[in-house]
């Protein structure tokens, strides 16, 4: 055998290998009730997985499509304890998804790009979803998150331009980067009350929210959480807030008022083009009058994270001290 044929048949190892080890090939999977599964890692339950290993994941789902919690199979019944990564990705003809309180987990990709997608209720034993896992669904209008989740990872939700309102529950602590960005009908958005942190291009592009609130447990926002939301016009920062990413508020034309509880602002890096602007800071009281009051003007725009042209109040507590290493700043 001849040093070229080896080679090549190496290749063609190397890439069946490489081609395994992707995440849309499917192994040992077999059909119940026109679902395909594949068996856990323990045997002792089974996942939900896909048709074929590229393209539409399952060319005849249409309409409601039903999870069901367990199969029987070859005589044995097993819980569905999850689905696959990939499983239903551009299955374009589903409409809703009921997914059983057995499931624990949902895979990354599990549903993206699912376009008649319009309604998800995740049930309260989900525990883990993956990235990007109904990304691109661009029907989808409503969500309900699982009572007891945590973290929210990348990109859960991005894309979803159809998508209003999302029920968000009281044990939220992080939202993770991407995870509403180009949501622009997204209009209400109650965050929860122990929430922490807010990832990077969280809800950037979100134009139709106007006014956020956000908790009082809050104490980190990432670079453009908040960028491009061209609606929101008011917000205030939590006193527990301690620092903030670059431009998180990048293009936010509409941006009228910042109020600050803190006694310190939170401190905000500087982008690196050094964008230059004037924003009118108004402290030592409310805006709307008082002796109290003090102007002055920023210089720097990035030293918070505002890029606008637009005239920008921001309001603090009467005994704030600003401090030069994080805002710049001149006497008007």
């Amino acid at each position: 055998m001849t040093k070229s044929v080896i080679s090549h048949r190496l290749l063609q190892l190397v890439v069946t290998v490489l081609a395994c080890l992707m995440p849309q090939c499917v192994y040992g999977a077999f059909m119940v009730d026109g679902l395909y599964y594949v068996f856990n890692d323990d045997q002792t339950s089974v996942l939900v997985t896909s048709e074929n290993s590229a393209g539409p994941r399952y060319s005849n789902l249409t309409g409601d499509l039903v999870i069901p919690p367990a199969i029987t199979y070859e005589g044995t019944t097993y819980p569905v304890s999850g689905i696959n990564g990939y499983a239903f990705m551009m299955c374009n003809d589903i409409t809703s998804v009921t997914i059983p309180s057995s499931v624990t987990h949902i895979g990354s990709y599990a549903f993206n790009s699912c376009n008649g997608l319009k309604a998800v209720v995740l049930p309260d034993s989900l525990s883990y979803v993956d990235v990007f896992a109904f990304a691109q669904c661009v029907s989808l209008e409503t969500v309900v998150l699982p009572s007891k989740i945590r973290t929210l990872v990348s990109g859960m939700f991005f894309g979803c331009t159809a998508l209003k309102e999302v029920s968000f529950p009281p044990t939220l602590e992080s939202i993770g980067s991407q995870m509403f960005s180009g949501c622009v009908n997204l209009t209400e958005v109650r965050l929860p009350e122990k929430l922490k942190f807010i990832g990077s291009y969280a809800f950037y592009d979100c134009s139709g929210i106007t006014d956020l609130d956000l908790p009082l447990t809050l104490t980190g926002i990432d670079d453009y959480a908040f960028g491009n939301c061209t609606g929101l016009t008011n917000i205030t920062l939590p006193a527990s807030l301690v620092g903030m990413g670059y431009d998180v508020f990048q293009g936010c034309g509409a941006l009228k008022e910042i109020k600050s509880l803190a006694l310190t602002p939170p401190n905000a890096h500087e982008d690196e083009e050094g964008y230059e602007g004037q924003f009118h800071v108004v402290y030592r009281g409310p805006r709307d009058g008082g002796s109290s009051q003090t102007s002055r003007h920023l210089t720097r725009a990035n030293t918070f994270p505002v890029m606008s042209t637009a005239m920008v109040w921001l309001t603090l507590p009467m005994s704030t001290e600003l401090s030069t290493t994080c805002w710049e700043r001149q006497m008007s």
